[in-house]
């Protein structure tokens, strides 16, 4: 007997991310011959990768330091640490998304000229 498989259900921009997972599909196919028969079950793989990263981060952080982790060039997702007498423990930490090189490079289009 198999299980059925539970997908994560999507609140906000359902077409937009339905179209990007069939995007995502189309290019692991030809980049990497990887091949997703149910792109809609992309985006349950990348909130899945997400979710694990960002509890990796939660279980490296420490008082006293920041903590970040590089994802592919794309993000930079971390938890910085701040003094503050006033706030709960958990209130010392903020965390945070830097776009990455990769994702820089993507964004950039030479076709802008700068003023």
């Amino acid at each position: 007997m198999s299980k059925q498989v539970k997908l994560i259900e999507i609140r906000e921009n359902e077409k937009e991310i339905l179209k990007i997972a069939e995007a995502a599909a189309a290019y692991l196919e030809a980049e990497h011959n990887i091949i997703f028969s149910h792109a809609n079950a992309i985006p349950t793989f990348a909130y899945a990768f997400l979710r694990q990263a960002i509890e990796h981060i939660n279980q490296n952080k420490a008082a006293g330091t920041d903590y970040s982790l590089n994802i592919m060039q794309l993000l930079d997702l971390g938890v910085s640490y701040r003094e503050n007498d006033e706030a709960e423990k958990e209130g010392n930490y903020t965390p945070y998304a830097i776009p990455g090189q990769e994702f820089k490079l993507l964004v950039k289009n030479d076709d802008d000229t700068e003023e």
